[in-house]
């Protein structure tokens, strides 16, 4: 992982992107225009000027830093079999509910006060600080195995856990939002954890994008302590 680029990433803003490419396009408006009407030569330099900065501008700099595009791909790569992983290391693969699925559950951290948090080129709103959380729903209990790290340094930690249906009671997944502060305009991210609680104590929190997947694992996980309470 190349943790320069990433924080260059993150800490860059788009402004110089968007600004060199409304140079490009004038540039090449003009370009185009003296060579199709054949208007003042100067049409022609001032237009290749614009337009060579402008490209300068918009993407030069994106060569020294990671895209959208290297972010995702490298969140993709960590979050690759880990939950496969993960039930063989803990030699779980015999200890599996038949009732329930196991999953793996992973979101950008916006609440975790070291990210860095960019809205990237292609809209989407990323963190430095990303959660990979497998799921495990054994025949006793769930086995969580939470994997925190940095895109922009060597932070990484890893923490298992295991919460046995007589000791939970309940599982859901929360949505609220965080504040976003983009040059500036304030703004705010929606977000969601899921959530296992022991009482009124949380035994297991992490991120994750708001989805129906969740939702579903939480059913479940709420349904079998339901039934091993019964």
């Amino acid at each position: 992982m190349d943790y320069s680029r990433n924080e260059k990433y993150f800490r860059s803003k788009n402004t110089h992107f968007y600004a060199g490419l409304v140079m490009l396009v004038i540039g090449v408006a003009l370009v185009i225009l003296q060579l199709a009407f054949w208007l003042y030569y100067y049409f022609f330099m001032i237009g290749a000027a614009l337009a060579v900065i402008g490209a300068i501008l918009a993407f030069v700099p994106q060569w020294s830093r990671s895209s959208d595009k290297d972010i995702d791909e490298l969140i993709s790569k960590e979050k690759d079999g880990y939950l496969k992983k993960k039930i063989s290391e803990l030699e779980l693969v015999n200890k599996l509910s038949p009732n329930a699925d196991s999953v793996l559950i992973a979101g950008y951290d916006y609440d975790d006060s070291d990210a860095l948090i960019k809205r990237g080129l292609d809209g989407k709103i990323r963190s430095s600080v990303y959660c990979i959380s497998a799921v495990i729903i054994t025949k006793k209990g769930i086995v969580t195995s939470k994997r925190k790290f940095s895109l922009v340094n060597n932070s990484d930690t890893e923490e298992i856990k295991e919460i046995l249906f007589s000791e939970a009671d309940r599982a859901e997944m929360i949505t609220h939002t965080v504040p976003f502060r983009e040059g500036k305009n304030d703004t705010e991210i929606k977000t969601a954890d899921f959530v296992i609680y022991s009482g009124e104590t949380v035994a297991f929190r992490t991120p994750t994008a708001p989805n129906a997947t969740v939702e579903s694992t939480a059913s479940d996980i709420v349904a079998l302590i339901k039934r091993s309470k019964a």
